[in-house]
């Protein structure tokens, strides 16, 4: 009367039973837990968890392997902080009611609409785009954009996913 799981012999029912560890591989590590309970009588019941721990890096990719993110290459913003001529719409929205643009920008980056409303958001969401689009910049320009240019840096940031999407 045993039961039999992968790697793992059950001998034998209540109250004891005998447990062998499969032989782990050189070149893995695993961290396997188990408990054996007796609940009633002839009833055992039997859990086991296996955690695989990586103890090593991907390599590098193949010949021929292309990374890319959007349509423009890195380096530098697709349009400058004040460039409101390129698109007025959005200029007039980020001037008359930034919380909206904020908000929209919030989104179409994968986050909740309701980001902008956290301290610190503004910048963050910057510095997210930034290094999604693997744009130059350092946090502190972003803090000082979103700080003191508000409406200017949502707009730059609106007009940057839409010229990489």
């Amino acid at each position: 009367m045993g039961a039999r799981m992968p790697g793992f012999h059950l001998q034998g029912c209540p109250p004891y039973s005998h447990f062998t560890t499969p032989v782990l591989q050189p070149s893995s590590w695993q961290q396997v837990t188990f408990a054996l309970t007796v609940t009633s009588g002839r009833k055992t019941t039997m859990s086991y968890q296996t955690e695989i721990i990586v103890d090593s890096q991907p390599g590098p990719l193949g010949p021929g392997a292309v990374f890319s993110v959007g349509a423009l290459p890195g380096g530098a913003w697709s349009s400058e902080l004040c460039d409101c001529c390129s698109d007025v719409g959005t200029c007039l929205c980020g001037a008359l009611v930034p919380c909206i643009l904020a908000s929209r920008v919030s989104e179409r980056f994968g986050q909740t609409c309701l980001l902008p409303c956290l301290p610190g958001a503004l910048v963050a969401l910057r510095t997210g785009i930034r290094e999604r689009y693997r744009i130059e910049g350092s946090v502190c320009d972003d803090w000082l954009v979103m700080v003191c240019c508000l409406p200017c840096g949502l707009c730059q940031l609106s007009r940057e996913q839409d010229a990489r999407q």
